[in-house]
């Protein structure tokens, strides 16, 4: 919680109003939408006070409205839609029915030693949830040698 946190950016209030505005523009309201993600009443009320989702929820949540995470928690103007959908089976679903804008980067070239190249394939191969707290104690680690 506390990197994304740091991560967000936008203002305590931006992920409810993006969030809410989301779901207004589907024609829903956001505790139905909630329901259908599996996200109890309680978390969307701590939301509207101020709270910030867990990453694995707003990974739902940006896959739910086809937007990126930095959308849902004002880092961007607007959402960037990807060219697929990432179903819970991790199996791309094409999206057809709206807009899409494919961003391509060109890959960073990484040169590591053996102990770093080997952290990184381990890193890879953790869940979501897993690479968070990985990064927050290195966000800790990084604070303390600073």
């Amino acid at each position: 919680m506390e990197i994304i946190q740091k991560l967000q950016g936008g203002g305590v209030m931006k992920f409810w109003e993006t969030y809410q505005k989301l779901c207004l523009d589907s024609g829903k309201r956001p505790n139905p939408v909630g329901k259908e993600l599996g996200i109890s009443t309680g978390s969307i009320a701590q939301w509207k006070n101020g709270s910030i989702p867990s990453g694995e929820t707003l990974i739902k949540i940006a896959d739910y409205f086809n937007v990126s995470i930095d959308y849902l928690l004002g880092r961007e103007e607007s959402p960037v839609r990807v060219n697929g959908h990432v179903n819970g089976d991790n199996s791309v679903q094409s999206i057809t029915d709206s807009p899409v804008t494919t961003i391509q980067e060109p890959p960073k070239q990484i040169i590591a030693d053996g102990l770093t190249s080997e952290f990184m394939e381990a890193f890879q191969g953790l869940s979501f949830p897993d690479k968070m707290e990985v990064m927050n104690l290195t966000m800790q680690k990084m604070q303390k040698g600073a």
